[in-house]
């Protein structure tokens, strides 16, 4: 008979990054929030599934630099589905193989 394996635990750690206003990344004028936007990263735990549940927001420029842009939380690249905790234990991990 096959062994059963016990299903991986997932953990959820919760981040938030909206704050009401933020400074534009392009000329440094304070931008309002305009919205906020769920989104899912998926980082590192000991023998677990885990998510960051980041909770990022949304900003208008009133200078002209940009329209719109959006926050991300520290060890957190734009648009990345891992942290950078998953990219370097990637990195070490290929690093210490060769």
């Amino acid at each position: 008979m096959d062994a059963v394996l016990p299903a991986p635990t997932v953990l959820d750690i919760p981040v938030w990054c909206a704050p009401k206003k933020v400074p534009c990344p392009t000329c440094g004028k304070l931008a309002k929030r305009v919205r906020t936007v769920p989104r899912q990263v998926r980082t590192i735990a000991y023998k677990q599934i885990a998510h960051l549940q980041i909770l990022c927001g949304e900003y208008q420029a009133h200078c002209g630099c940009c329209k719109t842009f959006r926050t991300s939380p520290e060890g957190v690249l734009p648009r990345a589905k891992y942290d950078n905790k998953v990219r370097q234990a990637v990195l070490d991990r290929i690093g210490s193989s060769g």
